[in-house]
Parts: C-alpha cells; structure tokens; sequence
C-alpha cells in the first residue's frame, strides 16, 4: 500500500500496524515504513498475531518448500521472496552454508533478530550475512555489523555454490544482488538443453556477469562462446569460474572442451564492433540488469531494449536461436516483446518468440507487477 493510498493515520509508534477502509472494517495487518513510499506492507488479511515465533515460523515453512524442489546438485536457491513468501521486504538467498538476508525496508527493524534466528535455523546453515538495499542503507535506520556476519562462523575468503551440478563463486558481501542472479536458473537449464538439443556451437552471452548462461551453454555442447560484460570485476569472476568447473569432482567434460573468449566492454560497442566484424552466432543471449528504477524511466528503458534487439538479431545466424530478457519491473511484458520484435525488424531481421519465461520457482509473487522478469526465447529469419 502506497503513502497516497492512504487516507489517515493514527502513528502510535507500534512495530505492528492495521489498516482500515473508509467503513471502519479490517483491511490487512501489516508493518509501517515510515520511511518508504511503499508505506503499510500486509503480513495477514485475516487477524492474526504478528510476534517472533509466527516470523520465524514463515522462513522455515518457506525454507521447507525449497528442501523439496532442490538436491544436492543445487545449492544455490533463494529462500525467501518477500511478499511472495508472505515476508514483503524480505530476500533470504542461501548458498551452501551460508544465508544473505537482504532487507529492503526499515518498517524490519523491530523483527531482525527473528529473522536472523529463522536462517540461522535452517539446516545446515553455519553463519548469516545481512545486507541492505541501497535506499535502506542510505537511511542509516538499520547498522550493519562488520563484515556483514550477524550470525555464525565467519565468512571464507572464497565461497562457492552449485547450480545443476555447474559450481560458481559467490561474494555474499558485494555481489549484485545478494551475489548472484538466482532467478535465471531455469533459463540457464533451457540454455544448455537448447544447445544440445540443436547442434549449437558457437554462442554470445553478453551481460555475462560472471558467466552463469556462458558455463551452461559450454557444457550443452558449444565449442565457443563469447562472454561480454563492461565490469572487470565480473570477468575476473568468470575466469575463475570456469576453472572452478575443470578440477576433479566437476562435471567438466564439455566445459574444458570449450573455448571461452571474455570481452570486457560497453555492450553496444562490442555488438557493434562484432557486426563490422561479420561474426555471427548460432545462439545469442542478451540479459541486461535492470534498465529503470522508476517509472519516468520506462521509455528510456524500452528503447534501450529495442537497441539491444536490433544489434543481438544482426549478429544471430540463419536458422539461430536469439534470447532476450528483461529483469525492470517497469516494464510489462508486452511491451518488450513489442519494443524487440520492431527492433529486430529495424536489422532487417523477423523474430518469431517460440517460448516465454519468467523467474525460477524460488521466487514466487503475490501480485502481477511482481513478476518482473521476462525472458524470450525467439527464431529469427531475414525478410524475403
């Protein structure tokens, strides 16, 4: 509930809020942010108690939910989705031993030690990071501890998780996010079942990060793929987590038969610099982090998307597959499949999207303008 969806408020400064409509009935229990435009954050719809036990009880009932869908191929997963797990400006990320709570409203401060106890209990964990979202940060509400380890051991020098069986490195201190870009995970999976299932040898991964859709695509079968991303940082990261992927006990048979080409540059310049190359791929991915924040920014954002297009479909070989996604919430769906299919025509290029997708199971939502990431898989063909 936005601060302009409300009428008038009676601030008794509790931790635990209740909002009514204009007839005096119970709309939703929930937490005041006080400092947010997102103002009342709904907990229950129904009456209940909202107190430390009923808390942590909902980061385990959420942690019991991933206990299933996940096997020991897989120990990188999010835990909690804020409202979707029924902890609206929660995110609690697990890799391995360890558990990242990221808060993204003060209106927690109250709780934070029950949400802290909740990952420290979940099997297996050995310590707790907290991290803040940049607003929440700049606030000053809430003080991070050294480190960022409110709970348990200390952090390792070098963390990793598995994915599918594919291992990466993760920085649960400063990684995007709380250290990786879980959500992507089954389109990674469709990734290397596309290339092994269509003969794909070469493909460009470009806002690689550190190489999540790349490590996949080498191990369904590509002989090359081509990674680009304009922080050093991340190729740095992808380098190493390709070595990570060809000592003993990984699944490297195809990965170390691959050969990797890592570009760090601005993405527009080394799409373009490929083009006058006249490099073409049989698979090219475009993943970009999010193109607006705020919603003055989503016609910038969609011609952004629409640039994207029409340089990812020059570079896409005949009968090759282009996939193109979107993580800015601003944006609906139907409008980036509008912007890329005109920026795939403005290459000359039709684009036929024969698959949509979203976020991993994971990260489940409680309203549409949640679901924010899109994900197309289309054909392309030159107009005749």
């Amino acid at each position: 509930m936005f601060e302009s969806d409300i009428a008038n408020v009676r601030d008794d400064g509790s931790a635990v809020a209740v909002a009514y409509d204009a007839k005096n009935r119970l709309l939703a229990i929930g937490l005041y942010d006080r400092g947010s435009r997102l103002r009342f954050r709904v907990l229950s719809r129904e009456p209940c108690t909202v107190d430390g036990a009923e808390l942590r009880g909902r980061v385990s009932g959420a942690a019991a939910k991933r206990e299933e869908w996940f096997d020991a191929g897989t120990t990188g997963f999010r835990v909690v989705n804020g409202a979707g797990d029924r902890l609206p400006g929660v995110v609690i990320d697990r890799y391995g031993e360890t558990a990242v709570l990221k808060l993204y409203s003060g209106a927690w401060k109250p709780w934070l030690q029950d949400l802290v106890d909740g990952c420290a209990q979940m099997a297996g964990v050995e310590r707790v990071v907290l991290r803040l979202s940049r607003a929440l940060a700049a606030t000053g509400e809430i003080e991070l501890v050294s480190g960022g380890v409110v709970s348990g051991t200390v952090l390792p020098a070098h963390s990793s998780f598995h994915e599918n069986g594919v291992c990466f490195e993760v920085d649960p201190l400063r990684g995007q996010k709380t250290g990786f870009f879980l959500d992507q995970r089954e389109n990674r999976a469709r990734i290397e079942s596309l290339v092994r299932e269509s003969g794909a040898r070469s493909v460009l991964n470009v806002f690689s990060y550190t190489g999540g859709f790349s490590l996949f695509a080498a191990r369904g079968g590509a002989s090359r793929v081509v990674s680009v991303d304009a922080s050093r940082p991340a190729i740095d990261a992808l380098q190493r987590n390709i070595h990570l992927n060809m000592g003993p006990g990984n699944d490297a048979s195809m990965i170390a038969e691959c050969e990797f080409e890592n570009v760090c540059s601005d993405a527009f310049v080394a799409m373009r610099s490929m083009r006058e190359s006249g490099r073409v791929f049989d698979v090219v991915i475009v993943d970009p982090p999010s193109m607006a924040s705020r919603a003055d920014q989503r016609d910038q954002a969609l011609r952004a998307y629409g640039r994207l297009a029409t340089l990812a479909a020059r570079l896409v070989a005949p009968e090759g597959t282009l996939v193109l996604a979107s993580c800015t919430a601003r944006v609906r769906a139907e409008d980036f499949e509008t912007v890329c299919v005109r920026g795939a025509e403005r290459a000359d290029r039709r684009l036929v999207v024969t698959a949509r997708y979203g976020h991993a199971v994971d990260h489940p939502t409680a309203f549409d303008d949640a679901q924010y990431l899109k994900c197309l898989f289309a054909s392309t063909a030159t107009f005749s």
